[in-house]
C-alpha cells in the first residue's frame, strides 16, 4: 500500500501489518498515487510540475515526466502503460493522457482530476467549477453534465456503469455514466476522496 504525505514523501507499507517497506523521497505535497495493474510501477502526482513513476522492485525513479503545471491526479488505464494526469490551471485545468511506453502525450481533455473506467474504455474528468465529462479512450467526448462542480476525487464503481465524485461543495455525487445523470447526492463535510469496495456494495469518502 502506498501513502502520500504533504511533505512529499510516499510511504510503502505492508497492509497486513502496517510495517514500513520503503520510503520514496519527494519534495512537494503528494496529491495522488496509483499502482500499475501488475504492481511494478507506482505513479506519484504532487503539487510540483513533475509526475514521478517509481520502480516498485528497486525503489528508484523509473521516469520523471515534466508538466507545465501542478499535477493533481494520476490514474493508470487498465492493463496498459497509459496514464491520465490532471493538471491544475484554474478554470483551464486539463487532464493529459500520456503513453508511458512510447514516452509521449496522446491528447488532453478538460478537467483537473481524471479516472479511467475499470475496463479502460472511458475516462471521467472534472475540474474547478466545470461540468463533469466522460470521454472515450481516444479522447472523444461522449457526455457532459449540465452543472458545474469543484471536483476533488473520482472513483468508478466496479461495474463500470457509474462513478462517484467528491466535491468541496460538501457533497459526494454518484453519476450514472450512460446517459450521464446524477443518481445520488450524499451530504458530507468537505469530501476529498472517494473509493468503492471491490464488490461495489460500499462507498468510502475521506472528509
Amino acid at each position: 500500500m502506498a501513502i502520500g504525505y504533504q511533505s512529499g514523501i510516499v510511504e510503502i507499507v505492508a497492509p497486513e501489518t502496517g510495517a514500513r517497506v520503503r520510503l520514496l523521497e519527494g519534495t512537494e505535497w503528494v496529491e495522488s498515487v496509483d499502482w500499475s495493474a501488475d504492481g511494478s510501477l507506482l505513479a506519484v502526482a504532487s503539487r510540483d510540475t513533475i509526475l514521478v513513476v517509481w520502480d516498485a522492485a528497486t525503489g528508484m525513479p523509473a521516469r520523471r515526466i515534466r508538466f507545465e503545471h501542478s499535477v493533481m491526479s494520476v490514474d493508470w488505464r487498465a492493463n496498459t502503460r497509459t496514464l491520465a494526469a490532471g493538471q491544475a490551471i484554474g478554470f483551464n485545468s486539463r487532464v493529459v493522457v500520456y503513453d508511458y511506453a512510447a514516452d509521449r502525450r496522446l491528447f488532453d481533455v478538460p478537467g483537473m482530476r481524471g479516472a479511467w473506467s475499470p475496463d479502460g474504455e472511458r475516462l471521467a474528468a472534472g475540474g474547478i467549477d466545470s461540468p463533469m465529462y466522460v470521454f472515450t479512450a481516444d479522447g472523444e467526448q461522449v457526455a457532459q453534465s449540465p452543472v458545474a462542480e469543484r471536483v476533488t476525487s473520482i472513483g468508478w464503481h466496479p461495474d463500470g456503469n457509474r462513478f462517484a465524485m467528491a466535491s468541496v461543495d460538501d457533497v459526494v455525487i454518484v453519476w450514472q455514466s450512460a446517459p450521464l445523470r446524477s443518481v445520488a447526492r450524499l451530504a458530507l463535510d468537505f469530501p476529498l476522496s472517494v473509493a468503492w469496495s471491490p464488490s461495489g456494495g460500499l462507498l468510502a469518502s475521506g472528509t
